[in-house]
């Protein structure tokens, strides 16, 4: 990743480096807008509709997550975003802002997918009133995620 802090991906040589970022910002994209996608599948983004995906409907005959369904989505969830939230904020550290800027959305993106994991298990175990944690949470790591994003496309782009 020096080629990034030290602006050598802007070469003309350095063609293949550039390539190479750019694809996986575009796998970064594609994670970012299906996880978006799935989540307005199954819960859909009002409160009621969050609730209900977790506690299951009587009337819909749908049924509530159980305890090793939340399981394996918190097992899954928790590798996913760690692996992308860390290439994604690793090609944040050479981005052309402040370090400040790439603190907040560091800490943004990372206690938010980690708030958004744990908010189902809230739902379930503590209060229906979680599920205003889980779409805020959810509201927040798309946008940073979608702010890094952007970030980095232009700090890839842009000549230094």
């Amino acid at each position: 990743m020096r080629f990034l802090a030290n602006g050598s991906h802007l070469d003309s040589t350095k063609r293949l480096t550039r390539l190479s970022l750019g694809m996986g910002l575009v796998f970064i994209i594609a994670f970012w807008i299906s996880n978006i996608l799935i989540f307005k599948a199954k819960m859909g983004f009002s409160l009621d509709s969050i609730v209900e995906h977790y506690l299951g409907d009587e009337e819909a005959f749908k049924a509530p997550v159980s305890y090793l369904g939340l399981l394996e989505i918190t097992h899954a969830h928790l590798f996913a975003y760690a692996l992308m939230l860390l290439l994604l904020n690793h090609l944040l550290v050479f981005a052309y802002i402040s370090s400040g800027w790439k603190i907040v959305l560091m800490v943004l993106t990372y206690l938010s997918a980690m708030l958004d994991t744990l908010s189902g298990w809230l739902i379930v175990y503590v209060s229906t009133a979680f599920a205003v944690v889980k779409l805020t949470s959810f509201i927040v790591l798309e946008a940073s995620m979608g702010i890094g994003i952007v970030l980095i496309a232009w700090s890839l782009l842009s000549p230094k």
